[in-house]
């Protein structure tokens, strides 16, 4: 832990240096206090930390960091300074992914409140992006009132918005690290990490998720908006989507809807952007049963969250064919006044419901996803002159390793001008080199390929396209099994979706696979630009497989896995990052890649 006390500085005001200082205007408040709290710093050895000196070293930068103090002056009265925020500046990379604990302290006695809600410490996790997030350290809650500005790649300023306390109350401030905390916790009636409320808890919903829902204010900044479920275009409102009903569906259905709707209820809850996060969805059916029964809970029934009694969209079709409307051309929607469902057409005009959008995200995962990295970790193509004429791809990206191919791959004519390699049959392993462990702090990561599939994912057999092996952990990897492809769960089981060998074999397609630590339920797969509904496919006689794996990225290495059975896939570009590919740029990836093969 890291203390700037001024109480160990040689000034006159040695026991209210602060109370002197403040005196000063604030541009010269902030500056004189940069200055002399540096030259000040008692740095205490402890379990979490061991610093150096004066330095302001910390277990994640040696370098060294700054702090400042902000205050802001208050003119009411005689005028005073109101302790208003501290920002860090000059952090090293090597703390992306850390907590930041923060407290102020008095002369004497505990620790300040920092927010109207009670919060003695603020938790930031430092990303390196405009994503920093900042949490408050009460047990059972991440609300914090404050928020974080100026964020950037070497740092951020913590605000403290509602700060009760006067600049001449701080004595003491407190810096700390600590790797971040993943066990982050809510209740049913908590704000969520997204500034809206949770209404279902991993235990509730099933798949090992929290659900949060937006505020009324997310449309306007009023109250929700009445709009129509689809365009209004017959792709949009005749096209058979398979939409689900239950929790855990919405927002897969969500994607497939906005596959081929430009507008609507689905296509403006996805659009939104909100607390930093941009992965909402339009709500199945089920999903809103599950809010409107929790309604009743302190916080869900408050005025930023009400839902108002009247009809809401789902994203949940009916398979319902007559001869007027024809199949699958009708929609459910949830009517909060009594908890009962209703339907209508998709293409009934002028037909207008209100929407809210929520989200989900893992339990016991990190809750703010981490930021995607656009450069790539590594990046081996096939294009290379290397690759034509030896049996290794160079490692496009600043890595520096190759992708070596071990035993005897045959080098094949792929998409112009391309070239990929194939297995040639039987079981070997073709070594990526040491790519090394994600960062630290790291719960997302994505690997996009480009590939040819000529193999049928048979049943029983599983046919691996790449695996990554933590160390101490399950392998988890992207497989083909029971005709269907997705991510190993460790326990002979695969989330993945079901594919008939034809809609894949002897063409070239875009992979991207979204890997997530924690629940098996985030994972993401998109198949050229389209987000495909994942679920659990057994390898179990008697269904029983027991309890599927949280994948946890550990300290762990990349590398190709073991091709089994007749496996005899073609690879023309294999490129990870770190991070979460947004949508949005899988899908111009999508379209750049479509068009090595046009």
């Amino acid at each position: 832990m890291h203390i700037l006390d001024l109480a160990g500085s040689p000034s006159p005001h040695r026991k209210s240096p602060l109370k002197w200082m403040l005196g000063i205007g604030s541009l010269a408040v902030v500056v004189v206090l940069a200055q002399t709290l540096a030259a000040n710093i008692n740095i205490n050895s402890g379990p979490v930390e061991f610093g150096q000196g004066v330095a302001q070293t910390t277990s994640c930068d040696q370098d060294g960091l700054t702090v400042t103090p902000l205050s802001t002056f208050v003119t009411s009265g005689d005028g005073y300074f109101n302790f208003t925020g501290i920002g860090l500046t000059d952090i090293s990379s090597n703390c992306l992914g850390t907590d930041f604990l923060i407290s102020a302290y008095p002369d004497t006695g505990s620790a300040l409140e920092l927010d109207s809600g009670g919060a003695t410490v603020a938790r930031i996790t430092f990303d390196g992006a405009s994503t920093d997030t900042v949490t408050s350290g009460k047990t059972g809650t991440s609300y914090f009132d404050g928020g974080i500005a100026d964020a950037t790649s070497t740092g951020f300023t913590l605000v403290l918005a509602s700060s009760p306390n006067r600049a001449t109350d701080v004595y003491k401030i407190t810096l700390e690290t600590q790797a971040h905390d993943t066990t982050v916790s809510y209740a049913i009636g908590d704000t969520g990490p997204a500034g809206g409320m949770i209404f279902m808890t991993p235990e509730e919903s099933g798949d090992g998720n929290y659900y949060e829902v937006a505020p009324k204010t997310w449309w306007d900044g009023s109250f929700d908006p009445t709009i129509e479920w689809g365009d209004g275009t017959p792709a949009c409102t005749t096209t058979l989507l398979n939409t689900g009903t239950a929790i855990g569906t919405g927002q897969a259905n969500t994607d497939l809807i906005t596959a081929v709707c430009s507008g609507g209820a689905a296509f403006e809850a996805a659009s939104l952007t909100l607390g930093g996060y941009s992965d909402w969805f339009l709500p199945s059916i089920e999903e809103l049963n599950a809010l409107y029964q929790n309604m009743a809970v302190p916080g869900l029934a408050s005025n930023e969250t009400e839902l108002s009694n009247d009809y809401y969209w789902s994203s949940s079709e009916i398979d319902w064919t007559d001869g007027d409307s024809g199949p699958a051309t009708v929609v459910q929607d949830f009517f909060f006044l009594d908890g009962s469902y209703d339907t209508y057409p998709k293409s009934q005009e002028f037909e207008l419901d209100q929407t809210r959008p929520i989200r989900s995200f893992a339990g016991g995962a990190s809750i703010a996803p981490t930021p995607f990295v656009s450069t790539p970790l590594a990046s081996f193509d096939a294009a290379t002159p290397d690759a034509v004429t030896g049996s290794s791809w160079a490692d496009q990206g600043s890595v520096g390793n190759n992708l070596t191919l071990t035993g005897s791959p045959a080098l094949i004519a792929g998409a112009n001008p391309y070239v990929a390699f194939n297995t040639g049959g039987g079981s070997s392993q073709y070594a990526m080199g040491s790519v090394g462990a994600l960062p630290v702090g790291t719960n997302r990561m994505t690997l996009e390929m480009w590939v040819n599939f000529t193999t049928d994912p048979i049943f029983g057999a599983w046919e691996s396209l790449f695996a990554w092996y933590p160390s101490g952990e399950h392998m988890f990897s992207l497989s083909f099994t029971h005709g269907g492809l997705g991510i190993n769960t460790g326990n002979s089981e695969l989330m993945g979706f079901g594919i008939a060998s034809p809609d894949l074999r002897n063409q070239w397609h875009h992979l991207v696979v979204v890997m997530s630590t924690g629940s098996y339920t985030t994972h993401k797969i998109y198949l050229d630009g389209v987000r495909q509904a994942l679920s659990l496919e057994s390898d179990c006689p008697a269904g029983d497989c027991g309890t599927p794996y949280p994948t946890n990225f550990g300290n762990g290495n990349f590398s190709i896995s073991n091709y089994e059975g007749s496996a005899d896939e073609k690879i023309g570009a294999l490129k990870i990052y770190r991070g979460e590919m947004p949508a949005s740029t899988v899908s111009a990836h999508n379209t750049a890649f479509q068009s090595r093969n046009s």
